[in-house]
């Protein structure tokens, strides 16, 4: 296939003004690391960097800066910004709240930082769209002086993908929704970490250095396995969807605008538990996460296949179906089950949405969310366009019931509410 307008020729790295890292340097890195360069790195002085190691801010440090003596000056860097106490900070370190040890070296591979402009020759890319990869990925126009051999690979296959013909705004949206997801993920295995691992070990009275042996050892162990696992479950998912957009295309949602431009015609279903915020008052927000995390549960489990849970909104969630028959009959199922510890509302809509980095955005959405302001307990609330898109109302044995013409917040037309219900 021949190579995209929009693409230029990849450069040897080894031409650039500032060349790419060897393996000599790679493996040298450490011992050619000086104070100078670590000051750059953290934005202080080295006058400020030699009185950390004075009052015993970075213990990690022997005299030879390492990976993890780096991180650990970055995140004493992070906490004097903050105000954070510089006697506060090394308590914090002597404690083993700050008990890094070999942990950073388990992820970070030395590199030689380049400027976006460089990266950009490198993996054979206009500047203007890796600007654009850059900022899709989540990172902040400050860095673009501050790549790294890694950023360049990654541009490189980002290349490759645009290359192999797929539009630049199809990959920038799939780079946003998957920088979001990692993003997240990594914040939820640090946390994760800090509470199942590095407090109960501060607590039972482990040395700064029994801790960091403990959590490197634990992390090395997971490593290995965790990008398998996620290239499992991308390859799973990727096939279930594909073989959904397909069934779609022949009878569910129907595209409304140009090609690509992401114009949907959707059902939208907002949950909600009723009377969420005064039970958290009352039961603890702990009782309360576990009722709300029992909701996501079952809608992720009972779900049809034509609708997905986009998101939850604390106390509810959104989903958005191709198929409006299959949502109502859902939505009326759920909010008829007698077994559950909470009261659901529950307000649908059907219309014209625009799909953009894996959410949905438009007045369906936003008048399915009104819908549901109006709704009682127990009750499942539904518009006119709803109604007329469930064409198997008597095989599904549901009935659509008036409650008549209503004004909803931020529309300026009146419309007629039907409550949905089972026929029996």
């Amino acid at each position: 296939m021949a190579k995209s307008s929009t693409q230029a020729e990849p450069v040897d790295p080894r031409d650039l003004p500032e060349p790419q890292n060897t393996e000599e340097f790679h493996a040298q890195v450490a011992h050619l690391t000086t104070d100078d360069d670590v000051a750059e790195r953290v934005g202080v002085s080295v006058a400020t960097l030699k009185r950390w190691i004075k009052a015993g801010a970075i213990p990690e440090y022997d005299g030879v800066w390492t990976s993890s003596s780096i991180a650990h000056a970055r995140i004493v860097g992070q906490l004097r910004k903050g105000g954070q106490p510089l006697e506060e900070i090394v308590k914090a370190a002597q404690d083993g709240r700050l008990a890094l040890g070999g942990i950073d070296a388990l992820f970070a591979v030395e590199s030689k930082h380049y400027t976006l402009k460089q990266a950009a020759r490198a993996a054979g890319m206009k500047l203007d769209i890796a600007e654009q990869i850059w900022l899709s990925l989540g990172m902040s126009v400050q860095k673009t002086d501050r790549v790294t051999d890694q950023d360049v690979e990654a541009l490189k296959r980002v290349r490759e993908i645009l290359d192999a013909g797929v539009p630049l705004g199809a990959v920038l949206q799939v780079v946003r929704v998957a920088a979001k997801a990692f993003a997240d993920i990594a914040d939820a295995e640090a946390r994760l970490v800090r509470m199942f691992v590095h407090e109960p070990l501060l607590q039972s009275g482990a040395k700064p250095d029994e801790i960091s042996g403990a959590m490197s050892s634990m992390i090395g162990g997971v490593l290995p396995h965790i990008s398998p696992l996620f290239e499992y479950m991308h390859s799973r998912f990727l096939q279930e969807y594909t073989e959904q957009v397909q069934i779609e295309n022949v009878q569910g949602t129907s595209r409304t605008g140009e090609i690509g431009d992401g114009r949907l015609n959707v059902a939208i279903c907002f949950v909600d538990i009723a009377g969420f915020t005064r039970y958290t008052e009352q039961a603890g927000v702990e009782k309360a996460f576990a009722q709300a995390d029992q909701l996501r549960q079952h809608i992720e489990t009972t779900l049809p296949d034509s609708a997905r849970l986009i998101k939850l909104t604390g106390d509810g969630a959104m989903v958005v179906g191709s198929e409006p028959s299959d949502l109502v009959a859902w939505s009326v199922d759920l909010a008829s089950q007698e077994d559950q510890p909470f009261k659901l509302r529950i307000g649908l809509d059907f219309g014209e949405a625009l799909y953009r980095d894996g959410d949905y955005f438009g007045g369906a959405i936003n008048m399915a969310a009104r819908v549901l302001n109006r709704t009682d307990v127990d009750e499942v609330l539904a518009t006119e366009q709803v109604k007329q898109n469930v064409k198997n109302r008597k095989a599904l044995g549901l009935r659509f019931v008036s409650i008549g013409k209503v004004r909803l917040k931020g529309f300026d037309d009146v419309i007629e509410l039907f409550r949905v219900e089972p026929r029996d």
